[in-house]
């Protein structure tokens, strides 16, 4: 009799755990040594409006562009015309944003500034940009930005000591916004990416698509061990066109 109470007790409890354990997550182990449980937020490109310009006072600012620039102008109405648009100095730079760290080499500390050239002879739409990095007040590094909307956001993502920078741009057709996404790095001279995001954002309220929508990306990554590259994950989150001032209904949509 005492066995079998014995064997309908553990019965009982295989059965409470297996009920306790239904709803979470599988555990399965990558090759990488972590799981999907293990994973943490990169960004959630949900909220709108993150990505103002920096305010840097007037003197850093103007110590900054003389540093980069030979010459430049203050306002665009000093611009020339025509062919005269494309002369040396013939540029109204921006300074967009900035952010402390460590980016060209592991325990320097480091300020990196994002740049809209702002070429007379350009649409300011499609500025060229700039990301300078400067050490101890001296101009170290000086490449051109594939993206660029202000508030550069750092990140240490393989422990190597040096930042990674988060860059974020987006542009407008046809009453569509469009947002990209890139995780980018100094290599020596140069701009490596690390992690291409693409379309992180998609505004089509302004459209006269009958399906017209907002969609945003949530990233997650899994911490890699020391010296590797991050893997990357996404989530997809779409909301209904809702009048100024409601907050939007965000309903998942896909993930991978």
């Amino acid at each position: 009799m005492a066995a079998l109470m014995l064997s309908r007790l553990a019965i009982l409890v295989a059965l409470l755990l297996a009920l306790a354990g239904c709803n979470r997550e599988p555990y399965s182990r990558s090759n990488s040594g972590f799981s999907s449980l293990d994973k943490k937020i990169f960004y959630d490109f949900r909220p709108h409006g993150q990505t103002a310009d920096a305010e840097v006072d007037v003197a850093t600012t103007r110590k900054i562009l003389s540093a980069v620039f030979p010459s430049y102008l203050s306002t665009l109405r000093a611009c020339q015309a025509g062919a005269k648009a494309n002369a040396p100095g013939q540029i109204v730079p921006t300074l967009r944003g900035a952010a402390e760290g460590s980016f060209t080499a592991a325990g320097l500390k480091q300020t990196v500034y994002l740049i809209d050239v702002g070429e007379c002879s350009h649409d300011p739409v499609v500025s060229t940009r700039r990301l300078v990095v400067f050490t101890a007040g001296a101009l170290t590094a000086n490449v051109e930005a594939p993206l660029g909307a202000g508030n550069l956001r750092t990140y240490d993502l393989n422990g190597d000591g040096k930042n990674e920078l988060l860059l974020q741009g987006g542009h407008a057709g046809r009453g569509e916004w469009i947002e990209v996404a890139r995780l980018v790095e100094f290599d020596k001279d140069k701009l490596a990416t690390v992690e291409d995001f693409g379309q992180i954002y998609d505004d089509t309220c302004d459209t006269d698509d009958a399906s017209r929508s907002i969609s945003a990306s949530v990233v997650y990554y899994l911490p890699p061990p020391a010296g590797q590259k991050p893997r990357f994950t996404v989530e997809l989150y779409r909301a209904p066109c809702l009048a100024k001032g409601q907050p939007l209904q965000w309903t998942r949509v896909s993930g991978k």
